[in-house]
């Protein structure tokens, strides 16, 4: 394979110059600003973390650098356009999916790491489980919208990918019913990022069959609304922590208390015991 070879798989690029595909390359931005704003809401608490002494927690600091990755990996193939910055931007994504079932399992599910990295080849599983049921589906939606534009290898290599993305999309809807079953602080976030991913998802497929209409074509919407489902995955991953931060201080504060009430008790016998 050579991997230097330029692609040609975007309707916006019509060269295999550095700047053929603005609109593709740009909208990555949209990933490092998902990254920085939940860092921003992340900061407060990891700031408190460390004056108090507590542990620090690497497994949201991971996600957030690999969310920021994911931008770069992405903007570095719709830059350059060749097959190792494609390997690239895939290699970040599959990274952040599949460390992000173990984060999951840690938090949502109170596993021990040793146990919680499972999450990881469970992701890999999953996705193989359920990328055959969504490739039929993809194939025939290639051959509908495509027309002319997608065809034997293209076509097929198009499927495999929007089975691969439609799989972690049945992960997200699986975590989430997961979260809303039991009621945790992630729920929301995770309904909201479902509702991203699925027409950022559509719009990933609709690029290559509107072209003739709509030359830009319509990858960059699916970075923003991707960007904006990663950024939502990770809050829910926030909130997570916020609660069980909270869930601890509240069991701290209900000790002290019956600590306080104990040495009191335990004074007053004392003063009854040496009244007598």
């Amino acid at each position: 394979m050579d991997w230097s070879a330029t692609l040609d798989a975007y309707c916006e690029r019509l060269n295999p110059g550095l700047w053929a595909e603005p609109f593709n390359a740009l909208s990555n931005l949209a990933f490092w600003l998902a990254a920085w704003v939940v860092w921003l809401a992340w900061r407060q608490r990891r700031a408190a973390d460390s004056a108090s002494g507590g542990t620090p927690q690497r497994d949201i600091d991971a996600l957030l650098l690999m969310l920021a990755a994911i931008g770069a990996g992405s903007l570095a193939f719709h830059s350059l356009a060749t097959a190792w910055a494609r390997a690239l931007d895939v290699l970040f994504i599959a990274l952040y999916l599949h460390f992000y079932l173990a984060v999951y399992a840690r938090r949502a599910l109170r596993l021990r790491w040793r146990w919680a990295w499972i999450g990881m080849p469970a992701f890999t599983l999953l996705s193989l489980g359920l990328a055959p049921l969504w490739r039929g589906l993809a194939e025939l939606s290639g051959v509908a919208l495509s027309g002319e534009v997608l065809s034997g290898a293209a076509l097929q290599a198009d499927a495999d990918a929007a089975s691969r993305y439609a799989a972690a999309w049945t992960v997200l809807l699986l975590l989430l019913a997961h979260s809303a079953f039991r009621r945790l602080p992630s729920a929301k976030p995770l309904a909201a990022a479902a509702v991203c991913f699925a027409p950022s998802l559509v719009l990933r497929q609709l690029d290559l069959p509107l072209c003739e209409v709509w030359p830009l074509g319509t990858h960059f919407a699916w970075h923003l609304l991707n960007a904006a489902t990663l950024g939502l995955t990770t809050l829910a991953i926030l909130r997570l922590a916020d609660s069980a931060a909270g869930a601890q201080e509240a069991a701290g504060a209900d000790g002290a208390e019956r600590a306080a009430v104990v040495n009191a008790d335990s004074r007053k016998t004392g003063s009854s015991s040496r009244s007598r």
